[in-house]
């Protein structure tokens, strides 16, 4: 399988500088709105307009496409999802924030690896444990970092930093 996959779609397809605070304008906008359409949930884009990164755009849309749709599969009565992007030293931070339910602290070691899913105490998920490692793999082709802070009963915040030179 990694094999096929490592052929059907490369991590990094076109690297070219992206200026990342336009995300918020054109494709954080357009992702979004393609999987929040006809659902009740909303969102909201924090970012600094002129943020650049070296980045594949499609993948860097992916890992979003992929924090967003998990708050709405996770953090079902979440109805507002926030898309922060931030600008720190040497990198850029990308953060797709819930106020959901909250993951438990022992899972978030093992939610980036292969094939790993949180039991849900009888709530059944479709999936297959693959979303979260592919956002990771991408994350890492590109020289950043993936994460996960966490809290019960107050929400999720994914995020991912790229290098910006």
């Amino acid at each position: 399988m990694a094999q096929f996959m490592a052929a059907a779609m490369p991590l990094v397809p076109e690297a070219s500088r992206y200026i990342l605070g336009l995300f918020s304008q054109t494709s954080a906008s357009e992702c979004c709105e393609n999987v929040l359409k006809e659902t009740d949930f909303t969102y909201s884009i924090e970012s600094d307009a002129t943020l650049e990164v070296y980045a594949g755009i499609s993948r860097i849309e992916q890992v979003v496409t992929n924090f967003v749709t998990n708050a709405m599969k996770y953090a079902p009565d979440s109805k507002d999802i926030k898309i922060q992007i931030e600008r720190f030293p040497g990198m850029v931070k990308v953060s797709v924030i819930d106020k959901g339910a909250g993951i438990p602290a022992k899972n978030l070691p093992s939610l980036f690896d292969r094939y790993y899913r949180v039991d849900h105490s009888g709530d059944t998920y479709t999936g297959l444990g693959l979303g979260l490692y592919l956002c990771s793999e991408i994350i890492k082709k590109h020289n950043g970092t993936i994460g996960v802070d966490s809290e019960i009963g107050i929400g999720s915040t994914f995020w991912f930093t790229l290098p910006t030179s």
